[in-house]
């Protein structure tokens, strides 16, 4: 058995852009994998309290666990994080972070996942409808990062009860970048574009158009700049001052835009 402490340790993923720092304390290294606890780190500003858990051999593919908890607010996520949602959300709330290490040298193994857990209490997003909520609400969040390769991460996670995404991003000179992505919005599950760009798709029981198509003639560091095309089905649609029932909606962004 072996000891490994640090007390003001860096610790990063290959690829992930945002490092643990100030990490202190101690992990023991046995025979059947790594284990620490009370573990502290800073992660965006904000404490962590980790565990470090081995999965053992009842695990086929996975070697060590890391378990996380912590709180974070909107100023970091859109100052720290780069969230594109400024003005769009505030409050702070409270979430569990898992991470997940494969085993070395298997052929098909697994990628490292990061998978982040909220029920966003304290938080509000002030969006248009569907997403919008109230820092009294409480919506379960899930948002988890997996690096299948060098160069790309893959996207997946839901909020509240009706929107759903998948999506990958590719690291260029300059940092990550969207290239494909999918938000599913009702029953459903989404899957990726063969184009690039972010598609949205699904059903709503009401959609006031306008609020959105504000958004995305915001400039493209607004959410709605990111969005190539859309096909809802609408129960309820507002546009333009008046009101259409159970709609097919089509919207594709002019390439030159």
């Amino acid at each position: 058995e072996a000891a490994v402490s640090t007390t003001d340790g860096r610790l990063s993923l290959a690829g992930f852009p945002h490092p643990l720092t100030a990490v202190a304390g101690t992990a023991r290294i046995t025979r059947s994998g790594v284990e620490g606890q009370d573990i502290e780190a800073v992660f965006l500003g904000s404490p962590v309290q980790i565990e470090l858990t081995s999965a053992g051999e009842a695990s086929r593919d996975i070697a060590a666990i890391a378990l996380a908890e912590s709180r974070i607010g909107a100023q970091a996520l859109v100052q720290e994080a780069g969230l594109p949602l400024a003005g769009d959300i505030a409050g702070e709330t409270d979430y569990q972070a898992t991470v997940r290490f494969p085993k070395a040298g298997l052929e098909d193994g697994p990628p490292v996942t990061i998978r982040v857990e909220s029920r966003l209490d304290g938080m509000s997003v002030s969006l248009p409808e569907p997403v919008a909520k109230t820092a009294a609400e409480s919506w379960p969040f899930s948002f988890e990062v997996a690096f299948p390769e060098s160069g790309l991460l893959a996207i997946t996670g839901f909020y509240g009860q009706t929107t759903k995404w998948t999506v990958e991003a590719d690291r260029e000179a300059d940092g990550w970048h969207l290239s494909r992505g999918n938000i599913h919005l009702g029953p459903g599950l989404p899957s990726l574009p063969t184009g690039s760009g972010l598609y949205l798709s699904g059903s709503l029981e009401r959609l006031r158009l306008g609020d959105w198509l504000d958004r995305a003639t915001a400039g493209e560091a607004a959410p709605g700049g990111l969005i190539r095309a859309a096909d809802l089905t609408v129960g309820d649609l507002y546009a333009f001052g008046q009101r259409a029932r159970s709609v097919g909606l089509q919207l594709e962004r002019n390439p030159s835009d």
